[in-house]
């Protein structure tokens, strides 16, 4: 495949975890859409570690049709790893991914690729009008809220499963453990354009949702993670510097104060856990200063495997 072509083509991921029943019905979906948009495609399905029959049925379709690849996963990995093996085999220029479960409406991927050729990098689906449970709507709402709090980001839905790429954002991306969750806010910390359509939300036909109040659980944890990684990474010593500076002089003072006392009076009058106190937060302070040091040794070693920068790509390929 020439590289005029592989700009051109898009590129279909979409993770599955026991969804026959919904691929069954999305599967025409998307090659009705793809066909309609007039532009080479490939739909790459990621069998995460499925119990059912979602395996043979996705080995049938592509021995059918020569535009689906199946890729299976020997144990369930979760849905970072099956999206990082979906687009480790991707092709195409521009990345499209969509949930297995057939909420996601696959007509909505023209509108992603309108917003991607006229300049966006990523572009985010926004369920306007979601069709879940209560408590997973107002669950998703809070987690979002929070998500922009911390980051400082404005996302109007960071959850949707549905969005698109083009290749050089995911080349300079890396996604592992639950992070998919916080793509959008790891390529904006990169400095691509992030953008955001409303997308049509349907129904759940088959099937059990895989939600669980654990993943938000998970996910607050996650957070964490996605702060230090785009604040701190490449500057450790910036996030623990401030706290161990803080901890040492609060400790320097103390003794400084027992030891005038000791001086002035020839005794500390009892302060003996005021000096214990000063002389631990100053061990604390020195610990966090190395941890900081270290991680910025890290860094520096790092940096000379890793590009600590994303040239920008030239202008989208127009379907």
């Amino acid at each position: 495949m020439d590289t005029v072509s592989a700009d051109r083509m898009v590129s279909v991921v979409i993770p599955v975890y026991n969804e026959k029943p919904n691929i069954e019905s999305l599967y025409p979906e998307i090659t009705t859409v793809m066909q309609s948009a007039a532009v080479p495609y490939e739909i790459i399905f990621v069998d995460d570690g499925s119990a059912d029959t979602t395996g043979e049925y996705l080995r049938g379709l592509m021995a059918g049709d020569t535009a689906v690849r199946a890729i299976t996963l020997l144990n369930r990995f979760g849905k970072s790893a099956a999206l990082s093996a979906g687009f480790d085999a991707v092709r195409g220029g521009i990345v499209v991914t969509l949930d297995g479960d057939c909420q996601d409406d696959p007509r909505d991927i023209t509108v992603f690729l309108e917003k991607i050729a006229g300049g966006a990098d990523m572009v985010c689906g926004w369920r306007t009008r979601r069709k879940d449970t209560l408590h997973k709507i107002i669950a998703s709402q809070c987690f979002n809220f929070i998500t922009d709090i911390v980051t400082g980001n404005r996302f109007r839905d960071i959850n949707s499963g549905m969005k698109a790429y083009r290749r050089n954002v995911l080349d300079n991306v890396t996604i592992y453990g639950e992070l998919h969750r916080f793509i959008p806010v790891l390529v904006k910390a990169k400095g691509f354009q992030v953008a955001e359509v409303p997308v049509n939300n349907r129904p759940r036909r088959f099937g059990k949702s895989k939600f669980g109040l654990k993943r938000y659980m998970s996910g607050v944890l996650d957070l964490i993670t996605v702060v230090f990684l785009t604040r701190f990474c490449k500057k450790p010593a910036h996030f623990f510097g401030p706290l161990a500076l803080f901890l040492s002089t609060s400790g320097i003072v103390i003794c400084s104060y027992i030891a005038y006392l000791r001086i002035s009076s020839g005794t500390i009058h009892n302060r003996y856990p005021l000096l214990f106190l000063g002389i631990l937060l100053i061990i604390v302070g020195v610990q966090l200063f190395s941890i900081g040091l270290l991680g910025e040794m890290l860094a520096y070693a790092d940096k000379k495997r890793e590009k600590n920068y994303v040239i920008k790509a030239g202008p989208p390929a127009r379907p």
